[in-house]
Order: C-alpha cells, then sequence, then structure tokens
C-alpha cells in the first residue's frame, strides 16, 4: 500500500482553522488562501512571536507569517493574512510614504479582500476593530519617537 505525500496547503488550512479554532470559516480560508497563493504570495504559521509580519526581501517580499498566539479574537488570524497580503500587493514601496501610510494603503486592501467573501461580511466591525487597533500602535509608536527627538 502507498500514501501520497500530505499537501502542504490542506495542512496549512487544517493548522488556521485547528490552532486558530477558525473551523467554520475552512472555506473562506481556503478561497482567501487560493487567491494568494495564485498571485504568488506564500503564507505560513509562527508561534515565536505575537506580531503577524510579511518578510523582508531585496527583491519583492512574498512569505506572510501569521501569528498564532495571543489572538484576542480568532477572526484577527483572518484580517492579519489579509493585511499582510496587503503589504503584498502594495509593491514597490514608494519612498515618500511614512510607515503609517504604508500599513494604511495595506488595510485598505485588506477591506477590498474582505468584501470577496460574503462570509466574512457579517463580521465587519470585528474587522474594523482590529485594524483601529493595530494602527493605533503605529501612531503611538510615531508619537513617541517624535517626543524622543
Amino acid at each position: 500500500m502507498t500514501f501520497a505525500p500530505p499537501d502542504p496547503r490542506n495542512q496549512l488550512i487544517n493548522e488556521i482553522c485547528k490552532n486558530g479554532l477558525l473551523e467554520e470559516y475552512r472555506h473562506t480560508i481556503r478561497a482567501i488562501l487560493e487567491e494568494i497563493f495564485a498571485n504568488g504570495a506564500k503564507v505560513s504559521c509562527k508561534y515565536n512571536e505575537t506580531a503577524s509580519n510579511i518578510d523582508p526581501d531585496r527583491v519583492r517580499p512574498y512569505q506572510i507569517r501569521v501569528s498564532m498566539i495571543r489572538v484576542k479574537h480568532p477572526l484577527n488570524i483572518i484580517w492579519n493574512i489579509l493585511h499582510e497580503y496587503g503589504h503584498y500587493l502594495d509593491w514597490p514601496v514608494k519612498p515618500a510614504d511614512s510607515r503609517i501610510d504604508r500599513e494604511k494603503t495595506a488595510w485598505r486592501y485588506a477591506e477590498q479582500m474582505l468584501t470577496k467573501y460574503p462570509r466574512l461580511l457579517d463580521s465587519v466591525a470585528y474587522f474594523e476593530h482590529h485594524k483601529n487597533w493595530c494602527l493605533s500602535t503605529y501612531y503611538l509608536a510615531e508619537k513617541v519617537r517624535k517626543e524622543v527627538k
């Protein structure tokens, strides 16, 4: 008897659904990831930091790493995937853009993507709350940076 090797994409979907408590969003997560993969980006989970990110790269960042630890609401995992994918779509980085400009643009891309998935539309208020909280951390960091100067 031979066994087929596990499919890495299905393993990723299983990991996000199980560890993120998102089983009811399995089909939506699959559709989001298929779009991301088809566009040339990759996604993986991480358990060593609370912040999700897209790995920096000299040419174009493409590896989205979504944090699976200390998540305040399971849907934040989806919002973070969409946001980091927004950074992927917002390429190349414009030198005149501030960090906050880039974050706002990535969230706009995330919001546009969210509207493609009807299962997520009932949760737009959660999206807005998470987006505003994330942006507030950048505003606070900028304020502190200016005060230190």
